[in-house]
């Protein structure tokens, strides 16, 4: 049973760039959120629309790159037999699997990618699409019921 050593410079870059994350998320959260969702009631409301189907495709299309690395490091798998492969960097200590169990693994990662990819574009193209049949119904119904209006945020008479 071989061992491939954990790289400490290796480990604390990947934990520094995920405490960076970590941070910016928080901080779009906690402050762009509210900014955006600002921006978006000033917009007239087709606008509105148009512009958060144009933020879904970007948040659907970020897990595309992650899809793409994911089928690469399967195929690397399965290219040399061995989990992880040959010149792979680690964050702790890691079994070396050869032969079946590795490419098992990779086939895995790679089905895994597909997947995800998949996914990611039928919500790119899906969810969009989706929400402007949503609009397209709430207009139809308002045309219908002059004096309907949808529900504003808070839900509570807020």
């Amino acid at each position: 049973m071989a061992i491939l050593k954990a790289d400490p410079d290796y480990r604390r870059n990947v934990l520094l760039l995920l405490v960076a994350l970590a941070v910016i998320g928080f901080a779009a959260i906690q402050w762009g959120l509210p900014k955006l969702l600002a921006y978006i009631e000033e917009k007239e409301p087709m606008e509105g629309i148009r512009f958060i189907r144009a933020l879904l495709i970007v948040v659907f299309a970020s897990a595309l790159p992650m899809a793409f690395y994911m089928y690469r490091f399967g195929r690397r798998i399965l290219r040399s037999g061995q989990f992880p492969p040959p010149g792979t960097r680690v964050i702790r200590d890691t079994e070396i699997i050869e032969g079946g169990a590795a490419r098992r693994k990779g086939r895995l990662l790679i089905v895994a990618s597909i997947f995800m990819a998949s996914a990611a574009l039928a919500g790119m193209l899906y969810v969009p699409y989706l929400l402007g049949k949503i609009v397209k119904q709430l207009d139809a119904i308002q045309e219908h019921s002059p004096d309907y209006s949808p529900p504003r945020r808070g839900g509570r008479g807020e």
